[in-house]
């Protein structure tokens, strides 16, 4: 009998912070959302299509192939008032070495989404408040190895969607704890 060791499981996994542009959400909200969109209108999918994304780092280049996003989250302020989608990705294995494509093509001369004017009608009042955020968790399923160094799959689990909304702590605004106090 030899002995020795054997090398673990290959997690890869990491977070992809950037400006929401109009033509950015075309191409991405498909993969976040699990389906093709018509009319700008993104329809929930159980199991949404894997992407390949690539990664140009330094002295070598990655393709982290199989990927699927666990975590999007749109978040934007008065104080932050470029919209930003910040996505948590999860990938089946990665490659290294590969040719990185040319993004000259690609660049975009669109203007990211700004905030500006929000307002929010709860219980029939209006109220304005400072930022908000969106985040739609898939709560992906992570231990998919089945005895091999990579991932095998990376299925949805129950779905999660919050709404964080920042408002001043006014007279006006004081109905809102209300609302929370009664379950309304």
């Amino acid at each position: 009998m030899t002995e020795g060791t054997t090398d673990g499981v290959i997690t890869c996994s990491g977070n992809l912070v950037m400006p929401c542009r109009s033509d950015d959400m075309t191409a991405l909200l498909p993969y976040i959302m699990g389906q093709a969109g018509a009319a700008n209108v993104f329809d929930f999918a159980e199991n949404p299509t894997y992407m390949d994304l690539d990664h140009y780092h330094v002295v070598d280049t990655y393709r982290f192939a199989s990927c699927r996003t666990d975590v999007a989250t749109w978040s934007c302020s008065g104080a932050n008032t470029q919209l930003q989608l910040a996505l948590a990705l999860e990938a089946k294995g990665y490659t290294t070495g590969v040719t990185f494509p040319s993004i000259a093509a690609s660049l975009s001369a669109i203007r990211p989404f700004m905030f500006h004017q929000l307002v929010c009608t709860i219980g029939g009042t209006v109220y304005k408040p400072f930022g908000f955020s969106l985040s739609i968790n898939r709560n992906l399923l992570k231990d998919r190895f089945q005895n091999t160094q990579n991932r095998t799959d990376l299925p949805s689990q129950k779905r999660d969607v919050q709404v964080i909304l920042d408002f001043p702590w006014t007279t006006d605004e004081s109905a809102i704890t209300d609302l929370a106090v009664t379950g309304a």
